[in-house]
């Protein structure tokens, strides 16, 4: 048996009878509180760190938290899960949350060092080319921040997403997490207009 499927027998004869009436009252539904978009970074456990359980977060998880432009012709998972989550499940909340030591923003800093790996150079140099005025000379720190303002700036070309911000049945947050000293060390919002502010 995988570690993983271990770890899952041993929750269940451990720990699932102190959540098992938590997870019957979830068996109708769901209603999240907060879509949150964050990295695949292992290192990163949203429902530890934010002290959720099953049924508040509606996640969407991905190599440097990127959310793809909004395009109707060819929409992205990312999008079909925010429409589910905004349209269908009235999650009043998006947050894109970045962290400390992200790889894909080192690899949009150096693409040379991940030249190694053809998918995730073509996709860090085709963003990097997007955006290769604001990239260019950047700490690793600033591009993390950065991002996750650019994030923002892409959720608002979700027509669902603009329409719940100007109506105010929607806020959308940014923020940077510190995994190694649990901090909050970057925070902004989205505006009605499109614009972040601290």
């Amino acid at each position: 048996m995988s570690l993983l499927l271990k770890k899952i027998q041993s929750y269940k004869e451990n720990v699932f009878q102190n959540h098992e009436s938590h997870y019957q009252s979830l068996k109708s539904g769901q209603e999240p509180h907060t879509l949150l978009v964050t990295c695949s970074d292992s290192r990163i456990c949203p429902q530890e760190f934010s002290q959720t359980q099953g049924g508040e977060l509606f996640i969407i998880r991905n190599a440097g938290n990127l959310i793809p432009p909004y395009d109707p012709a060819h929409p992205s998972n990312e999008a079909l899960t925010l429409e589910y989550g905004i349209s269908v499940l009235g999650i009043p909340e998006i947050v894109v949350c970045g962290h400390a030591s992200c790889g894909a923003m080192g690899g949009l800093k150096d693409l040379e060092h991940i030249k190694s790996l053809p998918l995730v150079h073509k996709a860090l140099e085709n963003y990097r080319q997007t955006h290769a005025a604001e990239v260019e000379g950047q700490s690793l720190e600033e591009l993390i921040s950065w991002n996750v303002t650019t994030q923002l700036k892409a959720l608002f070309t979700y027509p669902f997403v603009r329409e719940g911000l100007q109506n105010g049945s929607l806020k959308v947050f940014g923020m940077v997490y510190d995994f190694t000293t649990a901090e909050v060390t970057f925070n902004t919002q989205l505006n009605e207009t499109g614009e972040c502010s601290q």
